[in-house]
């Protein structure tokens, strides 16, 4: 729903840079992609790079970061906009927002169930 709500200005600003020079279209872009290069590495060093069970520990929160990113630089250009993955296409027929929604539910009333099993604040009582 909010890819739905953003997508009439994320289109706008597209045609407006799009229309620019190339050099400075380029430089637009860049300046945007950026930040999202630098939040995808970001993730891959500290987040993606744990171990196993700090990685299911955090994924729920840090998961969607990756395929932000993908959705992001995929539609950077025309070019890369003409190639797809078949499988995020066929999730897209779902729409993105309600699989980020389902994902976010599954993943907090998982977090829930398991915080009802187990007591995750017992080693720092201990010490």
């Amino acid at each position: 729903m909010v890819f739905a709500l953003n997508y009439p200005a994320a289109k706008q600003w597209m045609l407006v840079v799009e229309s620019l020079p190339p050099q400075r279209m380029w430089a637009v872009k860049g300046a945007a992609a950026a930040p999202i290069v630098g939040l995808l590495w970001w993730w891959y060093t500290s987040v993606f790079a744990q171990e196993k069970p700090d990685y299911n520990a955090s994924n729920a929160y840090f998961g969607c970061v990756p395929l932000l990113g993908y959705v992001f630089l995929r539609n950077l250009t025309p070019g890369l906009r003409s190639h797809y993955a078949h499988s995020l296409h066929e999730l897209g027929k779902v729409t993105l927002g309600q699989w980020f929604l389902l994902r976010l539910a599954f993943f907090f009333f998982l977090k829930m169930y398991c915080a009802s099993r187990v007591n995750f604040l017992e080693p720092l009582i201990k010490s």
